[in-house]
Protein backbone atom coordinates (compact mmCIF):
# COMPACT_ATOMS: atom_id res chain seq x y z
CA UNK A 1 0.00 0.00 0.00
CA UNK A 2 2.86 2.22 -0.14
CA UNK A 3 2.60 2.87 -3.45
CA UNK A 4 -0.64 4.26 -3.32
CA UNK A 5 -0.01 6.42 -0.75
CA UNK A 6 2.71 7.86 -2.97
CA UNK A 7 0.57 7.76 -6.18
CA UNK A 8 -1.74 10.67 -4.11
CA UNK A 9 0.70 12.58 -2.67
CA UNK A 10 1.52 13.27 -6.89
CA UNK A 11 -2.02 13.39 -7.29
CA UNK A 12 -2.20 10.22 -9.35
CA UNK A 13 -5.09 8.25 -9.80
CA UNK A 14 -4.86 4.85 -10.86
CA UNK A 15 -7.18 2.26 -13.22
CA UNK A 16 -6.78 -1.25 -13.84
CA UNK A 17 -7.97 -2.52 -16.82
CA UNK A 18 -7.15 -6.34 -16.58
CA UNK A 19 -8.55 -8.59 -20.10
CA UNK A 20 -8.38 -12.31 -19.27
CA UNK A 21 -10.48 -15.42 -18.94
CA UNK A 22 -8.23 -17.16 -16.71
CA UNK A 23 -7.88 -17.13 -12.95
CA UNK A 24 -5.75 -13.75 -11.72
CA UNK A 25 -4.35 -13.09 -9.03
CA UNK A 26 -5.24 -9.18 -8.69
CA UNK A 27 -5.68 -9.30 -4.59
CA UNK A 28 -2.37 -7.54 -5.03
CA UNK A 29 -2.95 -4.56 -7.17
CA UNK A 30 -5.94 -3.98 -6.13
CA UNK A 31 -5.25 -1.80 -3.72
CA UNK A 32 -3.45 0.74 -5.75
CA UNK A 33 -6.15 1.22 -7.64
CA UNK A 34 -8.56 1.73 -4.43
CA UNK A 35 -6.61 3.59 -2.33
CA UNK A 36 -5.88 6.14 -4.64
CA UNK A 37 -9.73 6.26 -5.82
CA UNK A 38 -9.11 4.26 -9.19
CA UNK A 39 -11.06 1.60 -10.31
CA UNK A 40 -10.34 -2.05 -11.08
CA UNK A 41 -11.73 -3.51 -13.79
CA UNK A 42 -11.79 -7.77 -15.26
CA UNK A 43 -12.98 -8.50 -18.36
CA UNK A 44 -13.45 -12.52 -19.76
CA UNK A 45 -12.45 -10.80 -23.17
CA UNK A 46 -12.28 -8.00 -25.40
CA UNK A 47 -15.30 -9.18 -27.49
CA UNK A 48 -18.47 -8.63 -25.75
CA UNK A 49 -17.26 -6.36 -23.07
CA UNK A 50 -17.81 -2.81 -22.61
CA UNK A 51 -13.57 -2.05 -22.48
CA UNK A 52 -13.70 0.29 -25.05
CA UNK A 53 -16.31 2.43 -23.65
CA UNK A 54 -15.22 2.40 -20.25
CA UNK A 55 -11.55 3.75 -20.70
CA UNK A 56 -13.09 6.00 -23.60
CA UNK A 57 -15.39 7.32 -20.18
CA UNK A 58 -12.47 7.15 -17.93
CA UNK A 59 -10.99 10.69 -18.48
CA UNK A 60 -13.68 12.57 -17.99
CA UNK A 61 -14.51 11.38 -14.57
CA UNK A 62 -14.53 14.12 -11.80
CA UNK A 63 -12.04 13.17 -9.60
CA UNK A 64 -10.35 15.66 -6.64
CA UNK A 65 -7.27 15.59 -4.59
CA UNK A 66 -6.42 17.39 -1.12
CA UNK A 67 -9.97 18.68 -0.43
CA UNK A 68 -11.73 19.87 2.20
CA UNK A 69 -15.06 18.89 2.81
CA UNK A 70 -17.27 21.84 4.75
CA UNK A 71 -20.46 20.66 6.23
CA UNK A 72 -22.87 23.49 7.22
CA UNK A 73 -26.17 22.80 8.62
CA UNK A 74 -29.07 24.94 9.81
CA UNK A 75 -28.22 25.15 14.18
CA UNK A 76 -30.95 22.08 14.58
CA UNK A 77 -28.98 19.78 13.15
CA UNK A 78 -25.97 18.03 14.61
CA UNK A 79 -23.68 16.06 12.73
CA UNK A 80 -23.13 12.59 14.44
CA UNK A 81 -20.89 10.48 13.05
CA UNK A 82 -18.53 10.87 9.86
CA UNK A 83 -16.03 8.82 8.36
CA UNK A 84 -13.38 9.63 5.67
CA UNK A 85 -10.94 7.35 3.74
Amino acid sequence: MLQAAVAVQAGVCVDIFAVTNEYTDLASLKFISIESGGSLFLYANTDDSTLPQDMYRMPSRPYAFTCVLRLRTSTEFKPGHSTFF
